[in-house]
Protein backbone atom coordinates (compact mmCIF):
# COMPACT_ATOMS: atom_id res chain seq x y z
CA UNK A 1 0.00 0.00 0.00
CA UNK A 2 0.91 -2.97 -2.82
CA UNK A 3 2.26 0.39 -3.86
CA UNK A 4 5.78 -0.04 -5.22
CA UNK A 5 7.99 2.67 -6.64
CA UNK A 6 9.52 0.51 -9.29
CA UNK A 7 7.62 2.54 -11.88
CA UNK A 8 6.71 6.18 -11.67
CA UNK A 9 3.44 5.50 -13.41
CA UNK A 10 2.32 3.58 -10.32
CA UNK A 11 1.59 6.93 -8.72
CA UNK A 12 -1.18 7.30 -11.28
CA UNK A 13 -2.28 3.74 -11.98
CA UNK A 14 -3.68 1.32 -9.38
CA UNK A 15 -2.00 -1.96 -8.47
CA UNK A 16 -3.69 -5.25 -7.53
CA UNK A 17 -6.91 -4.49 -9.41
CA UNK A 18 -9.26 -7.34 -10.01
CA UNK A 19 -10.18 -7.72 -13.71
CA UNK A 20 -13.85 -8.15 -12.90
CA UNK A 21 -13.95 -5.50 -10.22
CA UNK A 22 -16.83 -3.03 -10.70
CA UNK A 23 -15.43 0.22 -12.02
CA UNK A 24 -15.45 3.32 -9.85
CA UNK A 25 -14.73 6.94 -10.63
CA UNK A 26 -11.51 7.06 -12.63
CA UNK A 27 -9.84 9.68 -10.46
CA UNK A 28 -10.37 7.64 -7.31
CA UNK A 29 -8.95 4.53 -8.92
CA UNK A 30 -5.98 6.38 -10.33
CA UNK A 31 -5.14 7.88 -6.95
CA UNK A 32 -5.31 4.59 -5.08
CA UNK A 33 -1.60 3.87 -5.20
CA UNK A 34 -0.64 7.28 -3.90
CA UNK A 35 -2.04 6.57 -0.45
CA UNK A 36 -0.07 3.38 0.00
CA UNK A 37 2.94 3.49 2.21
CA UNK A 38 6.16 3.51 0.28
CA UNK A 39 7.86 5.76 2.77
CA UNK A 40 10.68 7.84 1.40
CA UNK A 41 11.08 5.44 -1.48
CA UNK A 42 10.44 7.62 -4.51
CA UNK A 43 12.68 5.41 -6.62
CA UNK A 44 12.00 5.40 -10.34
CA UNK A 45 9.28 7.99 -9.96
CA UNK A 46 11.98 10.62 -10.14
CA UNK A 47 12.78 9.69 -13.73
CA UNK A 48 9.41 8.59 -15.01
CA UNK A 49 7.51 10.44 -17.70
CA UNK A 50 3.73 10.08 -17.54
CA UNK A 51 1.44 11.14 -20.39
CA UNK A 52 -1.57 13.14 -19.26
CA UNK A 53 -4.81 14.21 -20.84
CA UNK A 54 -4.61 17.50 -18.96
CA UNK A 55 -3.34 19.10 -15.77
CA UNK A 56 -4.79 21.06 -12.89
CA UNK A 57 -3.06 24.31 -12.04
CA UNK A 58 -2.07 24.86 -8.43
CA UNK A 59 -2.37 28.34 -7.05
CA UNK A 60 1.06 29.81 -6.34
CA UNK A 61 4.53 28.39 -6.75
CA UNK A 62 7.58 28.16 -4.52
CA UNK A 63 11.15 27.92 -5.71
CA UNK A 64 13.16 25.13 -4.13
CA UNK A 65 15.90 26.19 -1.69
CA UNK A 66 19.33 26.04 -3.29
CA UNK A 67 20.54 24.10 -6.31
CA UNK A 68 19.87 20.65 -4.91
CA UNK A 69 20.09 18.40 -1.86
CA UNK A 70 22.75 18.75 0.78
CA UNK A 71 26.04 17.07 -0.10
CA UNK A 72 26.55 13.61 1.35
CA UNK A 73 28.03 13.76 4.86
CA UNK A 74 31.54 12.50 5.44
CA UNK A 75 30.16 9.73 7.63
CA UNK A 76 27.03 7.85 6.63
CA UNK A 77 25.24 5.40 8.90
CA UNK A 78 26.43 1.80 8.74
CA UNK A 79 23.46 -0.38 7.81
CA UNK A 80 23.01 -4.15 7.82
CA UNK A 81 20.36 -5.96 5.73
CA UNK A 82 18.52 -8.96 7.16
CA UNK A 83 15.98 -11.06 5.22
CA UNK A 84 12.63 -11.24 7.01
CA UNK A 85 11.27 -14.75 7.62
CA UNK A 86 8.57 -15.69 5.12
CA UNK A 87 6.70 -18.41 6.98
CA UNK A 88 6.68 -20.69 3.96
CA UNK A 89 5.23 -18.11 1.56
CA UNK A 90 6.99 -17.58 -1.76
CA UNK A 91 6.39 -13.85 -2.11
CA UNK A 92 5.59 -11.11 0.43
CA UNK A 93 5.39 -7.39 -0.26
CA UNK A 94 5.98 -5.08 2.71
CA UNK A 95 3.10 -2.63 3.21
CA UNK A 96 3.55 -0.76 6.50
CA UNK A 97 5.22 -0.37 9.88
CA UNK A 98 5.10 1.53 13.16
CA UNK A 99 7.22 4.64 13.94
CA UNK A 100 9.93 2.55 15.63
CA UNK A 101 10.26 -0.03 12.86
CA UNK A 102 9.67 -2.89 15.31
CA UNK A 103 6.25 -3.79 13.87
CA UNK A 104 6.21 -4.47 10.13
CA UNK A 105 3.43 -5.89 7.95
CA UNK A 106 3.47 -7.54 4.56
CA UNK A 107 1.03 -9.10 2.14
CA UNK A 108 1.78 -12.59 0.88
CA UNK A 109 0.88 -13.40 -2.73
CA UNK A 110 0.10 -9.74 -3.58
CA UNK A 111 -1.44 -10.42 -6.98
CA UNK A 112 -5.02 -9.93 -8.16
CA UNK A 113 -7.23 -13.03 -7.97
CA UNK A 114 -4.86 -14.89 -5.66
CA UNK A 115 -5.63 -15.78 -2.07
CA UNK A 116 -3.51 -13.51 0.10
CA UNK A 117 -2.40 -13.54 3.70
CA UNK A 118 -1.05 -10.80 5.96
CA UNK A 119 2.20 -11.42 7.81
CA UNK A 120 3.07 -9.26 10.84
CA UNK A 121 6.64 -9.21 12.09
CA UNK A 122 7.81 -7.93 15.48
CA UNK A 123 11.54 -7.41 15.96
CA UNK A 124 12.20 -9.32 12.71
CA UNK A 125 10.23 -12.38 13.83
CA UNK A 126 6.80 -13.46 12.61
CA UNK A 127 4.32 -12.45 15.30
CA UNK A 128 1.01 -13.11 13.52
CA UNK A 129 -0.32 -14.54 10.29
CA UNK A 130 -3.75 -13.13 9.45
CA UNK A 131 -5.60 -15.18 6.87
CA UNK A 132 -7.80 -12.53 5.30
CA UNK A 133 -8.04 -12.30 1.52
CA UNK A 134 -6.96 -9.02 -0.10
CA UNK A 135 -6.23 -7.39 3.27
CA UNK A 136 -3.38 -4.89 3.47
CA UNK A 137 -2.14 -3.40 6.75
CA UNK A 138 -0.75 0.06 6.12
CA UNK A 139 0.28 1.59 9.45
CA UNK A 140 0.83 0.77 13.15
CA UNK A 141 1.21 2.49 16.48
CA UNK A 142 4.23 1.75 18.65
CA UNK A 143 2.02 -0.63 20.66
CA UNK A 144 1.26 -2.72 17.57
CA UNK A 145 -2.27 -1.49 16.85
CA UNK A 146 -2.62 -1.42 13.08
CA UNK A 147 -4.98 -0.22 10.39
CA UNK A 148 -5.63 -1.49 6.91
CA UNK A 149 -8.22 -2.30 4.31
CA UNK A 150 -9.32 -4.74 1.66
CA UNK A 151 -7.62 -3.71 -1.56
CA UNK A 152 -10.89 -3.79 -3.49
CA UNK A 153 -11.92 -0.75 -1.45
CA UNK A 154 -14.86 -2.28 0.41
CA UNK A 155 -13.96 -2.54 4.10
CA UNK A 156 -11.32 -1.18 6.46
CA UNK A 157 -10.17 -2.51 9.81
CA UNK A 158 -8.32 -1.88 13.03
CA UNK A 159 -5.88 -4.68 13.83
CA UNK A 160 -5.16 -5.63 17.45
CA UNK A 161 -3.20 -8.78 18.39
CA UNK A 162 -4.45 -10.71 15.38
CA UNK A 163 -8.05 -9.50 15.65
CA UNK A 164 -9.67 -7.35 12.96
CA UNK A 165 -12.39 -4.87 13.96
CA UNK A 166 -14.31 -3.25 11.06
CA UNK A 167 -14.36 0.53 10.89
CA UNK A 168 -17.64 2.33 10.29
CA UNK A 169 -18.38 3.67 6.83
CA UNK A 170 -18.83 2.66 3.22
CA UNK A 171 -16.20 1.81 0.56
CA UNK A 172 -13.29 2.38 2.90
CA UNK A 173 -9.56 2.60 3.14
CA UNK A 174 -7.67 3.12 6.40
CA UNK A 175 -4.25 4.54 5.65
CA UNK A 176 -2.70 5.86 8.86
CA UNK A 177 -3.08 5.85 12.64
CA UNK A 178 -1.28 7.95 15.26
CA UNK A 179 -0.48 7.25 18.90
CA UNK A 180 -3.70 8.96 20.01
CA UNK A 181 -5.69 6.39 18.02
CA UNK A 182 -6.88 8.85 15.37
CA UNK A 183 -7.27 7.13 11.99
CA UNK A 184 -7.40 8.64 8.52
CA UNK A 185 -8.38 7.16 5.18
CA UNK A 186 -11.16 7.44 2.64
CA UNK A 187 -14.85 6.64 2.37
CA UNK A 188 -16.33 6.38 -1.12
CA UNK A 189 -13.28 8.18 -2.48
CA UNK A 190 -13.44 11.12 -0.05
CA UNK A 191 -10.80 11.72 2.68
CA UNK A 192 -12.14 11.02 6.17
CA UNK A 193 -11.00 10.96 9.79
CA UNK A 194 -12.03 8.62 12.58
CA UNK A 195 -11.51 10.04 16.08
CA UNK A 196 -11.17 6.48 17.38
CA UNK A 197 -11.61 2.89 16.28
CA UNK A 198 -15.32 3.01 17.20
CA UNK A 199 -16.14 6.48 15.85
CA UNK A 200 -18.09 7.39 12.75
CA UNK A 201 -16.02 8.70 9.84
CA UNK A 202 -15.84 12.51 9.61
CA UNK A 203 -15.44 13.82 6.04
CA UNK A 204 -12.47 16.15 5.65
CA UNK A 205 -13.27 19.48 3.97
CA UNK A 206 -12.33 19.77 0.31
CA UNK A 207 -11.85 22.78 -1.97
CA UNK A 208 -14.83 23.91 -4.01
CA UNK A 209 -15.41 21.81 -7.09
CA UNK A 210 -13.52 18.80 -5.72
CA UNK A 211 -15.27 15.65 -4.54
CA UNK A 212 -12.45 13.15 -4.06
CA UNK A 213 -8.97 12.77 -2.64
CA UNK A 214 -6.60 10.50 -0.77
CA UNK A 215 -4.56 10.63 2.43
CA UNK A 216 -0.80 10.11 2.54
CA UNK A 217 0.17 10.80 6.14
CA UNK A 218 -0.92 11.68 9.67
CA UNK A 219 1.24 13.45 12.26
CA UNK A 220 1.04 13.07 16.03
CA UNK A 221 -0.37 16.61 16.33
CA UNK A 222 -3.23 15.67 13.99
CA UNK A 223 -1.88 17.25 10.80
CA UNK A 224 -3.10 15.30 7.76
CA UNK A 225 -1.45 15.37 4.36
CA UNK A 226 -2.86 14.02 1.12
CA UNK A 227 -3.96 15.18 -2.27
CA UNK A 228 -7.09 16.07 -4.16
CA UNK A 229 -7.75 15.33 -7.81
CA UNK A 230 -4.59 13.81 -9.29
CA UNK A 231 -1.92 16.37 -8.60
CA UNK A 232 -2.84 18.89 -5.90
CA UNK A 233 -1.08 18.27 -2.59
CA UNK A 234 -3.33 19.18 0.33
CA UNK A 235 -3.06 19.85 4.08
CA UNK A 236 -5.63 19.55 6.85
CA UNK A 237 -4.27 21.28 9.95
CA UNK A 238 -5.09 20.65 13.64
CA UNK A 239 -6.81 24.06 13.97
CA UNK A 240 -9.42 23.00 11.41
CA UNK A 241 -8.02 25.00 8.51
CA UNK A 242 -7.08 23.37 5.24
CA UNK A 243 -5.19 24.47 2.15
CA UNK A 244 -3.44 23.27 -1.00
CA UNK A 245 0.33 22.85 -1.05
CA UNK A 246 1.82 25.28 -3.54
CA UNK A 247 3.89 23.50 -6.18
CA UNK A 248 7.60 24.24 -6.65
CA UNK A 249 9.38 25.74 -9.61
CA UNK A 250 12.07 23.66 -11.26
CA UNK A 251 14.68 25.51 -13.29
CA UNK A 252 12.20 28.35 -13.67
CA UNK A 253 9.37 26.10 -14.85
CA UNK A 254 6.31 25.87 -12.57
CA UNK A 255 5.39 22.31 -11.68
CA UNK A 256 1.88 21.07 -12.46
CA UNK A 257 1.50 19.97 -8.89
CA UNK A 258 3.06 18.17 -5.95
CA UNK A 259 2.14 14.58 -5.06
CA UNK A 260 2.81 13.89 -1.35
CA UNK A 261 4.00 10.40 -0.47
CA UNK A 262 4.98 10.60 3.20
CA UNK A 263 4.95 12.97 6.16
CA UNK A 264 7.97 12.61 8.44
CA UNK A 265 9.43 14.88 11.11
CA UNK A 266 7.83 18.03 9.78
CA UNK A 267 8.66 17.36 6.12
CA UNK A 268 6.49 16.06 3.31
CA UNK A 269 8.35 13.88 0.83
CA UNK A 270 6.85 13.48 -2.61
CA UNK A 271 7.07 14.18 -6.32
CA UNK A 272 6.69 17.39 -8.28
CA UNK A 273 4.98 16.93 -11.64
CA UNK A 274 6.95 18.82 -14.29
CA UNK A 275 5.69 19.40 -17.85
CA UNK A 276 8.05 18.05 -20.51
CA UNK A 277 8.15 18.19 -24.29
CA UNK A 278 7.78 14.74 -25.87
CA UNK A 279 7.26 15.72 -29.47
CA UNK A 280 3.79 17.19 -29.24
CA UNK A 281 2.39 14.78 -26.62
CA UNK A 282 1.52 16.44 -23.33
CA UNK A 283 3.49 14.65 -20.62
CA UNK A 284 4.77 15.09 -17.10
CA UNK A 285 8.01 13.99 -15.45
CA UNK A 286 8.13 13.14 -11.74
CA UNK A 287 10.89 14.87 -9.74
CA UNK A 288 11.47 14.09 -6.05
CA UNK A 289 11.23 16.96 -3.54
CA UNK A 290 10.55 17.51 0.11
CA UNK A 291 8.45 20.33 1.57
CA UNK A 292 8.87 21.79 5.06
CA UNK A 293 5.55 22.37 6.80
CA UNK A 294 6.80 25.14 9.10
CA UNK A 295 8.30 27.34 6.38
CA UNK A 296 6.76 26.29 3.06
CA UNK A 297 10.27 25.69 1.75
CA UNK A 298 11.09 23.04 -0.85
CA UNK A 299 14.30 21.05 -1.18
CA UNK A 300 15.10 19.13 -4.32
CA UNK A 301 16.12 15.50 -3.78
CA UNK A 302 18.43 13.20 -5.67
CA UNK A 303 16.73 10.61 -7.87
CA UNK A 304 16.69 6.99 -6.85
CA UNK A 305 17.47 4.26 -9.34
CA UNK A 306 15.95 1.09 -7.88
CA UNK A 307 18.99 0.22 -5.77
CA UNK A 308 18.28 0.09 -2.01
CA UNK A 309 18.46 3.58 -0.51
CA UNK A 310 16.54 6.03 1.66
CA UNK A 311 16.40 9.75 2.35
CA UNK A 312 18.13 10.86 5.53
CA UNK A 313 16.93 14.43 5.59
CA UNK A 314 17.66 15.56 2.04
CA UNK A 315 20.54 13.13 1.60
CA UNK A 316 20.14 9.91 -0.35
CA UNK A 317 21.80 7.17 1.68
CA UNK A 318 22.67 3.84 0.00
CA UNK A 319 21.73 0.59 1.70
CA UNK A 320 23.26 -2.86 1.30
CA UNK A 321 21.32 -5.40 -0.72
CA UNK A 322 19.62 -8.46 0.70
CA UNK A 323 22.46 -10.96 1.25
CA UNK A 324 20.16 -13.84 0.29
CA UNK A 325 19.47 -12.37 -3.17
CA UNK A 326 21.75 -12.56 -6.18
CA UNK A 327 21.44 -11.14 -9.68
CA UNK A 328 19.88 -7.92 -10.86
CA UNK A 329 17.22 -6.85 -8.39
CA UNK A 330 15.24 -3.68 -7.70
CA UNK A 331 14.27 -2.54 -4.22
CA UNK A 332 11.57 -0.48 -2.56
CA UNK A 333 12.16 0.85 0.94
CA UNK A 334 8.68 0.89 2.42
CA UNK A 335 9.24 2.06 5.97
CA UNK A 336 11.77 4.24 7.77
CA UNK A 337 11.56 4.64 11.55
CA UNK A 338 11.39 8.09 13.11
CA UNK A 339 15.00 7.78 14.31
CA UNK A 340 16.19 6.59 10.86
CA UNK A 341 17.69 3.43 12.33
CA UNK A 342 15.13 0.74 11.40
CA UNK A 343 13.93 0.27 7.83
CA UNK A 344 11.95 -2.32 5.91
CA UNK A 345 11.05 -3.02 2.33
CA UNK A 346 11.38 -5.69 -0.32
CA UNK A 347 13.37 -6.75 -3.32
CA UNK A 348 12.01 -7.89 -6.64
CA UNK A 349 14.05 -9.49 -9.40
CA UNK A 350 14.08 -7.50 -12.63
CA UNK A 351 12.81 -10.58 -14.45
CA UNK A 352 9.57 -10.42 -12.45
CA UNK A 353 10.51 -12.68 -9.57
CA UNK A 354 9.01 -12.86 -6.10
CA UNK A 355 8.89 -10.01 -3.62
CA UNK A 356 11.32 -10.84 -0.81
CA UNK A 357 10.92 -8.83 2.42
CA UNK A 358 14.01 -7.39 4.05
CA UNK A 359 14.82 -5.19 7.04
CA UNK A 360 17.77 -2.90 7.66
CA UNK A 361 19.32 -1.74 10.91
CA UNK A 362 21.49 1.37 10.77
CA UNK A 363 23.93 2.74 13.33
CA UNK A 364 26.32 5.66 13.26
CA UNK A 365 29.83 4.59 12.39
Amino acid sequence: MSYHEKSGTELLAPLNVDPDRPSRVDIAAAMTTGRRKRRLGLAAAGAAVVALAGGTAVGGTLAFDGPGPDPAPERLPACVATPLPMGGYKTIQVTGSDPTGRYVAGRANPVADMRSTVVVWHDNRIARIVKKDRLELTDFTTKGVGVGYEVDGTRAYVYTDGTLTPLKGDRLTADAINEAGVIVGTSAGRPVRWASATADPEPLPLPAGTAQGVVSGLAEDGTIVGRVDLDIGYLWLPDGTHRPIAAPEIDGVPARGFVPVELRNGWIYGDAMVPVDTGGIEATAMRPFRYQLATGRYERLAKQDGTPSFYLGSRLVPLPGDPSVSGRTSYAVTAVSDDNRALAGDSNASSGGAFLPVSWRCEEE
